[in-house]
């Protein structure tokens, strides 16, 4: 099984594992590579760390929180010693 690798402008990069799905994929825009050959993008300086985020004021309860629902069916009673 042969490996063609594709990379497209928009879509990025892919795997055709035959010949007749790598020439359907270049009718469309798709052009193949090498990855080993690939020219590397040089990594960009980090950028400086933002200033932390404003504190909010934490809300009350908290808003996923279930609300207590009374059970249903006879009421549990303690086991006997």
């Amino acid at each position: 099984m042969s490996v063609i690798y594709l990379v497209h402008p928009v879509h990025g990069a892919k795997v055709a594992i035959d010949e007749a799905e790598a020439a359907h994929d270049e009718m469309f825009g798709w052009e193949r590579f090498e990855p080993k050959s690939a020219p590397v993008a040089e990594e960009a300086p980090a950028p400086a760390p933002a200033a932390p985020p404003v504190a909010e004021e934490a809300p009350a309860a908290p808003v996923n929180a279930m609300p207590v629902i009374k059970r249903r069916g006879r009421a549990r009673t303690a086991p006997e010693s």
